[in-house]
C-alpha cells in the first residue's frame, strides 16, 4: 500500500496538468486570438542532416542536435482595457512541429526574462486546455515587447531540450506561416519612432539548418505603405550574418506557398563567414532575423519567413 501511495505521489509530481499555473499569478490573464501551429510530431528516427564541408561544421555534427526541427514561438496580441489605459499585450506561445501528445506528456518549466536588466518578470503563465492551438498563455507591458523573452525547458521524446524565444506581433498571415514545416520567423519595425522588432531563437542543443539562396518578403497584414521600402534583412546563425536584399520592392506581397522555392523576393548577398553560401547545411544553437532601421521607411515594415530544418 505504501509502495502504490509513492507511485501516485510520483505521478502527480512529474509533469503539469491543463489549466495549472507554472508561475504565481500577479496580473489579470488577457483574451488571447490564436493561430494554428503545427502538429507535426518530431521522430527520433529522422536521419541527421548531411555535414557541410566546414571542420567547425564537422565538429558541430558529431554533438547531440535537435530531432523534428523543435522549436519555441510567442505571438502576442495588443490590447487596451479601456480608454486611456495602459496598453497590455496577451501572449499565447507554443512549440512549433511538436505534436499535443508529446507537450502534454512532457515535464516542463518556464519563465519570462526582461532582456534589459536581466530580470525574471512575475508573470501569469497558464497552460492551455487539451486541443488549443497554444500551449502556454501570459500577459504583459506591450512597451517590453522587445525586451521580453520566454525561456522554456522541456523533456521531449528526443531529449531534454531548452528553449528561448522573443515575442512577434500576432499576424493572421504569421498564422499561416506557423502551419509551415520548418523553422519560422517574423520581424518587424513598427514605426520609424519604435526600435526594430528582432526574432531571436535559441537552443541548448544543435539547430541543423539550411541557408536560404532567397526568402519570399511576406508582409505581414496591415503592415502600411513602408513595407514596399524594405531594402534588406539580416538572418544570424550564432556569430555569423547573412544579408538578404529585397531584389523588387514591387513583389512585396508573395503567398506563403512560396517561401521555400528558392525565388523569393529578398536574395542571399553575403554571410560574414565566406565559406557559407546557399544550400550550405550548418547548425547554430542562437538565430535570429532582423529588420535594420531604414529611414527610408515611413510606416511599418515587417517580414515573416520559414527555413528548412530537415530534408
Amino acid at each position: 500500500m505504501r509502495n502504490t501511495y509513492l507511485v501516485l505521489l510520483f505521478m502527480i509530481a512529474s509533469g503539469c496538468k491543463p489549466g495549472e499555473v507554472i508561475r504565481s499569478p500577479s496580473s489579470k490573464q488577457d483574451k488571447v486570438t490564436s493561430p494554428i501551429g503545427s502538429d507535426a510530431i518530431p521522430s527520433s528516427s529522422t536521419p541527421q542532416q548531411p555535414s557541410p564541408p566546414d571542420p567547425e561544421e564537422e565538429v558541430k555534427a558529431a554533438e547531440p542536435a535537435i530531432i523534428g526541427g523543435a522549436y519555441l514561438y510567442c505571438d502576442a496580441d495588443e490590447e487596451k482595457a479601456g480608454p486611456g489605459a495602459k496598453p497590455s499585450m496577451a501572449v499565447a506561445c507554443r512549440l512549433g512541429n511538436v505534436g499535443n501528445t508529446d507537450w502534454a506528456m512532457a515535464d516542463k518549466q518556464a519563465q519570462v526574462i526582461n532582456k534589459l536588466d536581466g530580470t525574471i518578470m512575475d508573470v501569469n503563465m497558464v497552460m492551455t486546455i487539451p486541443g488549443s492551438p497554444y500551449h502556454m498563455l501570459f500577459s504583459g507591458d506591450r512597451s517590453l515587447m522587445g525586451a521580453m523573452e520566454l525561456q522554456l525547458s522541456v523533456a521531449l521524446p528526443q531529449g531534454s531540450i531548452e528553449f528561448g524565444s522573443t515575442l512577434s506581433r500576432f499576424d493572421p498571415t504569421l498564422a499561416t506561416l506557423r502551419q509551415s514545416k520548418g523553422l519560422t520567423f517574423a520581424a518587424s519595425v513598427p514605426s520609424a519612432k519604435e526600435l526594430p522588432v528582432t526574432d531571436r531563437k535559441t537552443w541548448n542543443r544543435w539547430m541543423p539548418v539550411k541557408i536560404p539562396k532567397a526568402i519570399s518578403n511576406v508582409v505581414p497584414v496591415g503592415s502600411g505603405k513602408g513595407a514596399a521600402s524594405l531594402g534588406h534583412i539580416e538572418l544570424s546563425f550564432d556569430d555569423t550574418v547573412c544579408t538578404y536584399r529585397n531584389k523588387d520592392a514591387a513583389k512585396a506581397k508573395e503567398p506563403a506557398a512560396a517561401l521555400l522555392d528558392g525565388e523569393g523576393d529578398l536574395e542571399f548577398v553575403s554571410c560574414t563567414k565566406p565559406s557559407w553560401v546557399p544550400e550550405l547545411w550548418v547548425r547554430s544553437k542562437s538565430m535570429s532575423v532582423t529588420i535594420p532601421q531604414n529611414p527610408a521607411n515611413t510606416g511599418a515594415v515587417a517580414i515573416g519567413l520559414v527555413l528548412e530544418t530537415s530534408p
